[in-house]
């Protein structure tokens, strides 16, 4: 049966086959960026012959679904330079012998990636899965859409040619699928990442959670009575039910803040109508790249 350029494959797992290799492409997303390219990575893969499953750490947690597997796709967004800390806590969690032998990693960023790809591939060698490839996609910022001004309209936007760079990417992965023994590659810390450790690490991660994080809320007369969707559990139903953020554990993510419906959810009275990446953005943008994506070599 045809498969959809982009479709998601959601399929038993199997071991390696050289002619058809089972790669599941797992990751953690927070507004939507993360879930878009490991979309298209699936799709592409699956368009090489690949059966490639995409499979969310929310809703596929079990780490045996990767076991089965030689070669996974695991994809991260970047939170003031590092990955997820959903994804991080995942992978901690997993059992000896639990994950692939190897992996390819990608990272979604707003500006630049920091040492997020070297801190997730550091975590994945801590449980014995070796890293064999990396990449990063520069795509909308979830923090600052709704803090620089709306004139700065490439933060709403993925890189030029980005539609080539992830079939690019999956013809990485699709010939690491075929060498077994590809050396390990752990990503490279970044240079500049000392020099931004202060500016992001500190004053902006800090200010986020001492002053922005707090006043999360939802303007009541826009909430209608659903729950806010938070991957790590920091909204509670308050005083009337009304949902109540406590950000003690926010990963800064920005999903309650860009999936709440009518744009409910708002930390400053400033952003309540500035433009959300939605489910509907992303599927505009799904539409966009994929109609962009060059022909796969039958070769």
């Amino acid at each position: 049966m045809p498969r959809p350029e982009t479709g998601i494959v959601r399929r038993g797992l199997r071991p390696y086959d050289k002619h058809m290799a089972c790669i599941p492409v797992m990751f953690f997303s927070g507004s939507g960026s993360t879930a878009l390219i490991a979309e298209l990575i699936a799709g592409r893969l699956a368009a090489r012959g690949h059966d490639a499953p995409l499979l969310s750490v929310e809703q596929n947690s079990d780490p045996g679904l990767l076991g089965a597997c030689d070669l996974a796709v695991i994809g991260t967004p970047t939170y003031h330079n590092c990955p997820a800390g959903t994804l991080l806590d995942w992978i901690a969690r997993w059992p000896p012998g639990a994950g692939p032998a190897r992996a390819f990693l990608f990272a979604t960023f707003g500006l630049y990636t920091g040492n997020a790809p070297h801190l997730l591939g550091q975590a994945l060698a801590a449980r014995g899965v070796r890293t064999v490839g990396h990449t990063g996609f520069r795509g909308p910022a979830s923090d600052s859409v709704m803090m620089l001004p709306a004139w700065i309209g490439f933060m709403f936007r993925y890189e030029r040619r980005i539609a080539r760079r992830i079939d690019t990417a999956a013809g990485q992965i699709a010939a690491l699928a075929e060498q077994p023994d590809a050396p390990g590659r752990l990503p490279p810390r970044r240079w500049y990442a000392p020099l931004d450790h202060v500016p992001n690490r500190v004053i902006a991660r800090n200010r986020f959670r001492r002053r922005l994080a707090p006043g999360l809320r939802v303007l009541p007369g826009r909430w209608q009575g659903e729950a806010v969707d938070c991957p790590r559990g920091c909204w509670q139903a308050g005083p009337g039910g009304v949902p109540v953020c406590d950000p003690a554990d926010c990963d800064f993510c920005l999903r309650c803040v860009h999936r709440s419906p009518r744009r409910a959810v708002i930390w400053d009275a400033a952003m309540q109508d500035r433009p959300r990446l939605d489910p509907a953005f992303y599927a505009a943008r799904r539409a966009e790249i994929a109609a962009q994506f060059p022909p796969v070599d039958a070769g």
